[in-house]
């Protein structure tokens, strides 16, 4: 969830999906979701209004490491500004 959903007034947009697209990611290539260590949801909640960003999941259940690359993407996509968030283009 992106961080600025958390807000009342929010709206579903296009940095929105790109920020869940960032997440989805993550889960795919780790085989794990993020925020693992987290045991409550607030917690997760709480990260996300402080911008704590999860963390490198390494090789993950397959693996598999995430490259730079990848990982400075799913960075961008989970930029605080939704403007500096990559485009599909």
């Amino acid at each position: 969830m992106a961080p600025e959903i958390l807000s009342p007034m929010s709206e579903l947009t296009f940095e929105t999906d790109v920020f869940a697209f960032g997440r989805v990611c993550l889960e795919l290539y780790s085989g794990m979701p993020p925020y693992t260590e987290f045991r409550h949801d607030m917690q997760v909640v709480a990260a996300l209004h402080d911008c704590i960003r999860p963390a490198n999941p390494g090789p993950g259940r397959y693996g598999r490491h995430l490259s730079q690359e990848l990982w400075a993407w799913i960075l961008q996509c989970w930029n605080q500004e939704p403007a500096q968030r990559p485009t599909a283009s």
